[in-house]
């Protein structure tokens, strides 16, 4: 099962499923991007962000990391979410792997990212396998 789906699976038990989808089919409306591709990004960085929390887990602790995940969980856009994990060089190497895995251009993947990580870490917080 992918990321998505299992986002799905833990927003639906919750009762946020339309917050959700509605957030995702909203944006790439907005932006013009299939939704399809949308799902295709949230595994990249799905990846990326579990990486980074483990990181700054081991060298911050383990408060640190739950701190940001209950601050920035959600279904909104927030640029200081993406922030508060990745530095802008990481960023930048995010948006380059998953231009390079999705077709998408990098500059996309940038704007795409601060509705991504409130997202995943959304699905952490609400105890989805793939917690760090």
């Amino acid at each position: 099962m992918g990321l998505f789906e299992q986002i799905i699976g833990a927003v639906a038990s919750s009762g946020h499923l339309d917050d959700v989808l509605n957030t995702v089919e909203q944006f790439g409306s907005n932006a013009g991007i299939d939704t399809s591709v949308l799902h295709s990004v949230l595994p990249v960085v799905e990846e990326q962000i579990r990486a980074a929390l483990q990181d700054k887990e081991s060298n911050e602790g383990s408060d640190l990391v739950q701190g940001l995940i209950s601050q920035f969980a959600g279904t909104s856009h927030s640029s200081e979410a993406v922030n508060a994990i990745f530095t802008p060089e990481v960023q930048q190497q995010i948006a380059a792997a998953v231009a390079e895995r999705t077709g998408l251009e990098a500059g996309m993947i940038q704007q795409i990212l601060p509705l991504a990580v409130p997202l995943v870490l959304n699905f952490f917080n609400r105890g989805g396998d793939n917690a760090p």
